[in-house]
Parts: structure tokens; C-alpha cells; sequence
């Protein structure tokens, strides 16, 4: 796929819902209160370093 989510070949078309960027927010009693965690889908990312939604999330990796 590309940046806007075409895909590149007729072979690789996914069945996707496109919503736009701007739009209004949910209602206040749509929204979660409970903490949640975010899954990266790396799972040593997720293992070792996990994140909450809605959080700053920094992440880094030394190289050395």
C-alpha cells in the first residue's frame, strides 16, 4: 500500500474502512476510563517496555 492507502496491485486489495482525519470526537460516555495497553506488535517491545493508551509514549535503543 501506499502513504494514502491505495493499493499497489489489484491483487493486494483489502477490505478497509477509510476514515478521514478530521472528525469529531466521541461522545464523553463512549470514552474508557480503565487503563489499557497499547500493543505494539512487537512482542519484546510489548514483554519488556509496556505502554498505556493515551500516554506520552519515548522509546529508544542504544546502538553500540
Amino acid at each position: 500500500m501506499n502513504v494514502i492507502g491505495d493499493p499497489w496491485t489489484i491483487s493486494a486489495r483489502l477490505p478497509l474502512e477509510k476514515m478521514p482525519i478530521h472528525r469529531l470526537a466521541p461522545a464523553f460516555d463512549e470514552q474508557s476510563t480503565t487503563a489499557e495497553m497499547f500493543e505494539t506488535g512487537v512482542k519484546v517491545v510489548d514483554l519488556i517496555q509496556p505502554f498505556l493508551k493515551g500516554g506520552k509514549i519515548a522509546s529508544s535503543a542504544a546502538l553500540e
